[in-house]
């Protein structure tokens, strides 16, 4: 992964952090992210958020950059484009070895069910041969 999408990820977590804490009542863009999108990629941008049937009195060719990223009008649409052509870009990449995700709350009821488990087993033994339980002491 590069820089800029390094970059772009942390802009991203960031508004979507900001959205996440209230229900936002505008749309909004982050004029910062102007710098990570080539003025090709805003217009792909625009040209996918009205479905490819741009209105007759828009040309692209005469708005800066900074009127294409209004005409986009929030930050959902460029994350939404970004993680479309990132998800694209990891279909090339092969599946990573099966690893089992355990959250962490859940090692620790695991690590006592273990000791638990192992507790038991001991017992057993000392059932199934008395002299061990004997030899104890």
């Amino acid at each position: 992964m590069n820089q800029n999408d390094q970059s772009l990820m942390k802009i991203f977590s960031l508004v979507l952090r900001e959205r996440a804490k209230a229900a936002s009542e505008f749309r909004s863009i982050s004029p910062e992210m102007v710098k990570f999108f080539s003025r090709k990629e805003l217009i792909e941008i625009i040209t996918q958020k009205f479905e490819g049937e741009l209105p007759d009195e828009l040309n692209l060719m005469e708005v800066e950059n900074n009127e294409l990223l209004k005409l986009i009008g929030d930050d959902y649409y460029l994350i939404s484009y970004v993680t479309s052509k990132w998800s694209k870009e990891v279909e090339s990449l092969p599946l990573a070895p099966e690893r089992t995700f355990i959250p962490a709350s859940l090692k620790a009821g695991s690590a006592k069910a273990e000791a638990k488990k192992n507790e038991t087993k001991k017992e057993d033994n000392k059932k199934e041969d008395p002299k061990q339980g004997e030899n104890k002491g």
